[in-house]
């Protein structure tokens, strides 16, 4: 059987979007299409009668659907109940189990028959079941919707202690929808006994890959060589966003870095709303940085702002990457939607708190530790890039010291943030066709990259990872459980209560700026 993804409904870019990151094998479908040659159907509309039968005729054959709460209505006349949600939660044994708040912030419809996670006002808000022979995932949304949403706001990170971090960050938590999405995928997969596979979104079928980008916001010369010291001595390369107009005088250091990566971060600390002065702003640093014999092709905007102009300014001045957490973090690489397109540039997102986002809140040397430990834990766990952030005037050496050890101990490989964009277009250009026939899985690619692997996982639990296309026996194969992932803490939801320390903070920032 053919191991294939069919998405019923107007082709959207939010389900490229997410297919991509996922790496299955997928396409849109016409409802003259055999219904046997999907695996999993995605209905990513309110339906119609002739896609409502052929929705009804899969089923009947055993098939699985994935569809949101809007679609579920059409298909069974069965109402939901409209609500905005902020935020879902999962409860311990649920079968989509991921960890972590998924931050919605739109009207959606929650199934009848829901079961599974938790709204924030405590009601049930997916329903994994069978439906007319078949089986199905309700989510209350339309992650095809929520995946491409440029709003941003404050959030609240997890600390196990009174006053805990925060930043801007992207409203809706585009991680989690995709995890969500990714999860059901493989439920639904297994539900029919068959394997799920999917491209790995690691190097080489590595565990996680870590990058550590430094925005160099103020810093001096001695605070940046006293940085690159202690990342050589590691062996870990790094990820440099330069902060041009601050160490105009000194630039052709970074000329000299020559295992690292140099990006521009702005000439003038500033983000601005429009393109002409964001690209007014990156011309300039451009220029600097060329006239020391670097050619960056990387951006980070200041304070990680995003918006349309930085969007345009960045496809327009062609980087490869920018890296921007009020458009997403902790996920994997996308191109963000802009003026109605999707972007050429890629977006690599990074966990949005630095050792200076916890210095400020007062964090000891051990809670930082702690702090980065658990990041890291669940990046590793997921199977997922750990990328950090870092300035040179934050100090504590220590803490990324710490740091380089721990990913070090879990085997886990060191590379640049423009390295692995390079890997993920290379991954993105692979396009593979998956079927199984018993025992034997089959794996037909184009633009076959060696560096490129694959994860398949089993109804029992277990995955695998292979290296090659062709014919595999999958009971030759070494099998592993899945990597557990940490539960979460019991007062974990605080993070989306009030926090008092954001608006005083912030009002001890305004009277700095005023001293100055």
């Amino acid at each position: 059987m053919r191991l294939h993804v069919g998405i019923l409904g107007t082709p959207h870019p939010g389900w490229s979007h997410l297919m991509e990151q996922e790496g299955v094998s997928y396409s849109f479908v016409n409802v003259r299409d055999s219904t046997e040659t999907f695996s999993v159907l995605i209905i990513g509309d309110i339906i119609d009668a002739p896609a409502a039968d052929y929705v009804r005729s899969f089923l009947r054959h055993g098939g699985s659907i994935l569809c949101s709460g809007h679609a579920f209505e059409s298909l069974t006349g069965k109402k939901g109940k409209r609500a905005y949600v902020k935020h879902i939660l999962p409860k311990p044994g649920d079968s989509l189990y991921i960890p972590g708040i998924i931050d919605i912030e739109m009207d959606c419809v929650l199934p009848n028959l829901a079961g599974e996670y938790l709204t924030n006002t405590g009601e049930s808000a997916i329903y994994v079941g069978d439906l007319e022979g078949g089986h199905v995932v309700v989510l209350p949304f339309h992650p095809h919707v929520v995946i491409l949403d440029n709003r941003n706001t404050t959030r609240t990170f997890f600390a196990p202690r009174n006053r805990m971090p925060f930043e801007r960050v992207s409203m809706v938590s585009k991680g989690g929808i995709r995890r969500l999405v990714s999860r059901s995928l493989e439920l639904l997969h297994h539900k029919r006994g068959l394997p799920y596979v999917r491209k790995s979104c690691i190097p080489e079928n590595g565990r996680s890959i870590f990058a550590l980008r430094i925005d160099t916001d103020y810093a001096n010369r001695t605070m940046i060589e006293e940085l690159s010291g202690l990342a050589k001595r590691h062996a870990v390369p790094l990820t440099w966003f330069i902060d041009v107009g601050s160490q105009r005088d000194f630039l052709n250091l970074f000329a000299g870095y020559a295992t690292d990566e140099i990006g521009i971060h702005c000439y003038d600390h500033v983000s601005y709303p429009d393109k002409q002065s964001n690209l007014a702003n990156i011309g300039k640093a451009r220029a600097a940085l060329e006239s020391v014999g670097v050619h960056a092709t990387s951006f980070a905007s200041p304070y990680g702002t995003w918006n349309e102009g930085i969007a345009g300014a960045v496809d327009e001045s062609q980087f490869v990457y920018s890296s921007e957490f009020s458009y997403d973090y902790d996920n994997l690489p996308s191109h963000p939607q802009c003026e109605g397109r999707l972007m050429k540039s890629l977006q690599l997102p990074v966990h949005p708190i630095s050792i200076g986002s916890l210095r400020r809140q007062g964090f000891s040397t051990e809670e930082m530790k702690m702090y980065f430990d658990t990041v890291a834990d669940r990046s590793i766990a997921l199977g997922e890039p750990l990328f950090v952030y870092h300035h040179p005037g934050d100090g504590n050496p220590e803490i990324l010291e710490h740091l380089f050890n721990r990913v070090k101990e879990a085997g886990v490989h060191s590379m640049t943030m423009g390295a692995y964009a390079v890997w993920w277009k290379r991954r993105t250009a692979v396009t593979s066709d998956f079927a199984v026939d018993g025992d034997q899985l089959s794996i037909r690619t184009k633009n076959t990259d060696r560096s490129v692997g694959y994860r398949i996982s089993v109804p029992d639990g277990r995955e695998a990872f292979i290296a090659t296309e062709g014919i595999v026996n999958l009971s030759s194969l070494h099998w592993d459980a899945r990597s557990a992932v940490l539960p979460l803490p019991v007062d974990y939801a605080r993070i989306r209560k009030f926090n008092p320390w954001v608006p005083l903070i912030r009002f001890e920032d305004m009277l700095s700026k005023r001293r100055k």
